[in-house]
C-alpha cells in the first residue's frame, strides 16, 4: 500500500524579470532536494495552480499528481506549497512550506540568484507564517452544493428545502413547499426559516467620489438569494470543532426599540467556500429589561448563501 502526502503550490507568478526556465529549475531542484527515491511508492498531491506538468521531476516511487485550488481547499489538512518568490538580500527568496497555505506553516526558505550561465540555488534555513485569526476564503465552490454541512444537521435539498435552489427557485417554489409561507416559516417542530430573495435588498459603493447604488441583475429577481434556518430551543456549539474547511470570524449587531433600550450582539461566524454559515453566540449585553433567551455558546442559524466572490457578480449598477 502506497504512502500518499499532500503538497500544495501557491500561485507562482510570471514575474517578468524571471523567466519561465528559472522557475521550471528552482522547483524541479527544490523537490528533488525534499523529495527522495523510495521503496515503497508515494503520491505527491501538488497543487497545479502556477505549476505546469513538464516541471515536475522524475523521482523513483515518488509519483506527482496535479490538483486544482479548490481540491486541495477541500482536503482540509496540512499541506505542501511554494509561496511566492521575493526579492532578498543577494537574490529571490522562496520557500516550500507544510501548514494551512492560507493561515500558520513552516517550512524551509531557499535563495535563488541568476547569472548568464546558470541559476544558483541555495538554503537559508527555516522559515514560518501565521494568520493571526483566521485565513481568506479563496475559490468560491459551486452554487447550491454545500458538502460540508455537518453531521446531525443537514438540511439543504431533502424534505421540505427539496428542489429549492438558489438563483433558481423563487416565492411560488416555496409556498408550495411550505403550505403557502415564502418568508418566515415554521420548518418543524424544532427549527424556523427564513428566505429572503433578490431585489428586497440593494447595497452602495463610492465610485469616482461618488455614490453608486447596485441592485440585482433582473433575471434574478424575485429568486431565492438566502436561507436561514434558527433553532426554536438551545442548541450548545460552543465546544463544537468545526473542519479546517471553515474560516472563523467575529461579527456584531446592534438593535434599538427608539426608546433608548435595545441589544448589542456579537458572534462567531464558520464560513465555506460553498456559502454555508453557522453563527455561533459569543454574547449579548441588554439595555433593556426584557428576558435573555440566549445563551453564550449556543448556536444561533445555519445559513445557505451565495459565496461572496460569485454574489458581486450578480449585481449591476441601478439606472
Amino acid at each position: 500500500m502506497g504512502v500518499m502526502c499532500t503538497v500544495f503550490a501557491q500561485d507562482v507568478p510570471y514575474n517578468p524579470e524571471l523567466p519561465e526556465y528559472v522557475y521550471r529549475e528552482v522547483v524541479q531542484r527544490i523537490l528533488i532536494y525534499k523529495f527522495k527515491p523510495r521503496k515503497i511508492e508515494k503520491v505527491v498531491l501538488l497543487s497545479g495552480k502556477g505549476i505546469k506538468e513538464s516541471w515536475l521531476p522524475q523521482i523513483e516511487n515518488v509519483k506527482f499528481r496535479l490538483l486544482t485550488e479548490g481540491e486541495i481547499e477541500d482536503l482540509g489538512r496540512d499541506v505542501f506549497f511554494f509561496t511566492e518568490p521575493m526579492i532578498g538580500s543577494g537574490g529571490y527568496d522562496i520557500t516550500l512550506g507544510f501548514g494551512n497555505p492560507h493561515c500558520d506553516y513552516v517550512g524551509d526558505g531557499w535563495r535563488f540568484r541568476i547569472s548568464k550561465t546558470r541559476t544558483r540555488l541555495w538554503p537559508i534555513g527555516g522559515v514560518g507564517g501565521g494568520c493571526g485569526g483566521g485565513y481568506s476564503i479563496g475559490e468560491p465552490g459551486p452554487l447550491n452544493t454545500y458538502p460540508n454541512e455537518l453531521k446531525g444537521y443537514r438540511f439543504f435539498d431533502v424534505e421540505r428545502l427539496k428542489s429549492l435552489k438558489l438563483t433558481i427557485s423563487d416565492r411560488e417554489d416555496v409556498r408550495r413547499n411550505f403550505e403557502g409561507c415564502d418568508d418566515q416559516c415554521s420548518y418543524d417542530k424544532n427549527w424556523d426559516i427564513y428566505f429572503s430573495y433578490f431585489g428586497d435588498t440593494s447595497f452602495e459603493r463610492t465610485v469616482d467620489n461618488r455614490s453608486v447604488k447596485y441592485v440585482a441583475k433582473p433575471d434574478l429577481i424575485g429568486k431565492i438569494q438566502s436561507i436561514s434556518l434558527r433553532p426554536k430551543s438551545v442548541i450548545p456549539f460552543g465546544k463544537k470543532i468545526f473542519p479546517s474547511q471553515f474560516q472563523k470570524s467575529y461579527g456584531h449587531s446592534a438593535s434599538h426599540d427608539g426608546k433608548g433600550g435595545g441589544t448589542n450582539t456579537s458572534y462567531f461566524e464558520y464560513v465555506d467556500r460553498y456559502g454555508l454559515e453557522y453563527s455561533v453566540l459569543d454574547r449579548i449585553t441588554l439595555t433593556t429589561e426584557k428576558d435573555l433567551k440566549w445563551t453564550s455558546g449556543e448556536l444561533m442559524s445555519i445559513g445557505y448563501t451565495i459565496p461572496e466572490k460569485l454574489e458581486e457578480k450578480m449585481f449591476v449598477e441601478a439606472n
